[in-house]
């Protein structure tokens, strides 16, 4: 769709940079960042598959859920060889499905072909990445947190930017 976008839409022709495209996601939207970085469902068997697309470079998975056959994690994960930014919280339990908030961090512990970032928000729960109605104030300092840092990332893995770099790895 990016694609037809930049060739027909009056709004955005010629304007997007396809060759520094990242993707990001919370929740069910991690799921699908992780799958477009290379995740492999069902590792292994005979309908072994992956949605793994090329055109990405970058991937932020806010939330993440973790497969179902925690055994094969490594295999669910060897082929992710984009940069992904990891984030959850110290309360993040799944309000749909199984996931408790200390498995939310199993993507990143099994990504291990490319650069991999895990923040942890202490006492986030799994809705201060996609806001409230009624924002708390510690809810309002992790979005400034989770604006930051996605800049950041963006910026050394879409743009290059060596200063991003060195505040996103503390290197300063």
């Amino acid at each position: 769709e990016l694609e037809r976008l930049n060739r027909e839409s009056p709004s955005f022709q010629g304007r997007l940079d396809l060759n520094r495209l990242g993707v990001a996601g919370h929740s069910f939207g991690a799921f699908t960042a992780l799958a477009i970085a290379g995740q492999v469902f069902a590792p292994g068997a005979k309908t072994e598959s992956s949605l793994a697309d090329p055109r990405v470079k970058a991937v932020i998975a806010m939330s993440a859920p973790v497969p179902a056959n925690k055994q094969r994690l490594d295999e669910s994960y060897a082929q992710v060889r984009i940069p992904c930014l990891h984030m959850t919280g110290t309360r993040d339990a799944s309000p749909i499905g199984d996931t408790l908030p200390e498995e939310r961090r199993m993507p990143f512990d099994h990504c291990r072909n490319s650069d991999q970032y895990l923040i942890t928000f202490q006492d986030g729960d799994h809705m201060i990445f996609s806001g409230r109605r009624q924002a708390s104030k510690q809810d309002r300092a992790f979005q400034g947190l989770i604006c930051e840092s996605s800049t950041a990332f963006w910026d050394v893995y879409l743009r290059g930017d060596g200063q991003a770099r060195a505040w996103l790895t503390n290197d300063f």
